[in-house]
């Protein structure tokens, strides 16, 4: 089982939505949370850097066990 969270990224000049922040939160079958969470970043479509195809979707991700605080 999964759930997730999204979270806007702004520029920091302008305030401007430039992407979008995704945590996917893994349970177990019992539906216990585990330690473990992914993160994907995407970026949003209408960019106004340089790039010459600005229409392109552009996403990184990484999973990783998050640390247990006691």
């Amino acid at each position: 089982m999964v759930g997730h969270v999204e979270e806007p990224i702004l520029a920091s000049e302008n305030n401007k939505l430039v992407g979008i922040k995704k945590y996917f939160i893994f349970y177990a079958a019992e539906g216990i949370k585990t330690n473990w969470i992914m993160e994907e970043y995407l970026l949003s479509e209408h960019r106004t850097s340089h790039d010459s195809s600005p229409s392109t979707k552009s996403s990184k991700t990484r999973a990783h066990s998050k640390q247990v605080r006691e």
